[in-house]
C-alpha cells in the first residue's frame, strides 16, 4: 500500500520516518475510524488478509473489530512486518493471533513465513481480504486483483482502499513510486467474478486520508 509501499520502492530515509510521519498527520486514525464504521461484520474466529500491510493499519483495526479474529499480515520488507506486530501490542490486541509473512504483491498468494517455508494460500481461505494501497505496485494489477478476490470466502468481504486519480492522489502516487489502480478497472473485475459490491466514501471525519482514497467494497455470494 502507498501506507504500505514495499521498501524497495523507497528511500532509506522514507522508510525511516514514514510510520511516524503518517501517524503524526492523522493517517492511521482516520483509516481506523472509517474501518469501525463500516457495515462489515467480523465474527469470532475470522480470518482476516491485509496484503501488502506496510504497519498495518488496515489489518489491525478490521481485527479490532473482533478480538477473537486472527490476522495474516504479507508485505515485501521484513521491518514493516515487526512493526504490524509491536502495534497489535500498543493497541491492545493479542499478538499471538497475529501471523506475518513477506509476500510480493504480484504474487499475493505466495506467501514465505516467519520459519522460512514457504505456503500458498488457499482460494476462499480468508472471511476479509483487505488490500491499502498496494495493488498499484503489481506489474499485472488485474491479475493481483482476481487472486484477492479468489482468498475470499462465500459471505465474506475484500475492501481495497486504493489512491484516488485526482491531482493529489497522483502527486502522493507518483512520490511512492506507486502506480494507480483505475475505479473503473477494479469496478469491472470485481463484477466479473460475481461480487456484490459497495462504496463506502470516506467523509471529512476520515481526514486525511479521505484526501487521498477511494474506497470500494465487494461481498462474495454465498
Amino acid at each position: 500500500m502507498v501506507e504500505s509501499a514495499p521498501i524497495c520502492m523507497l528511500s532509506k530515509n522514507i522508510y525511516k520516518f514514514y510510520g511516524p510521519i503518517m501517524k503524526f498527520m492523522g493517517y492511521e486514525r482516520s483509516i481506523f475510524r472509517y474501518i469501525k464504521k463500516l457495515p462489515i461484520e467480523v465474527r469470532s474466529g475470522s480470518s482476516i488478509l491485509d496484503a501488502g500491510c506496510g504497519t498495518g493499519v488496515a489489518g489491525l483495526s478490521l481485527m479490532k473489530k473482533s478480538s477473537e479474529s486472527k490476522l495474516l499480515a504479507t508485505d515485501l520488507d521484513e521491518r514493516f512486518l515487526h512493526q504490524v506486530i509491536n502495534k497489535a501490542k500498543k493497541r491492545g490486541l493479542d499478538s499471538t493471533k497475529v501471523s506475518t509473512g513477506i509476500s510480493d504483491i504480484i504474487s499475493p498468494n505466495k506467501v514465505t513465513v516467519t520459519d522460512g517455508s514457504s505456503i500458498t494460500l488457499k482460494e476462499k481461505q480468508f472471511d476479509v481480504v483487505v488490500a491499502s494501497g498496494a495493488i498499484g505496485y503489481s506489474k499485472n494489477q488485474s491479475e493481483t486483483l482476481q487472486t484477492l478476490l479468489h482468498l475470499v470466502k462465500p459471505g465474506g468481504h475484500f475492501i481495497n482502499l486504493e489512491m484516488k486519480e485526482n491531482l493529489l492522489g497522483r502527486m502522493v502516487a507518483k512520490k511512492y513510486k506507486y502506480s494507480v489502480m483505475s475505479i473503473d478497472m477494479m469496478i469491472n473485475t470485481i463484477k466479473s467474478k460475481g461480487f456484490i459490491m459497495q462504496r463506502v466514501p470516506l467523509r471529512i471525519r476520515n481526514f486525511p486520508a479521505n484526501i487521498t482514497r477511494n474506497s470500494i467494497i465487494a461481498q462474495r455470494p454465498q
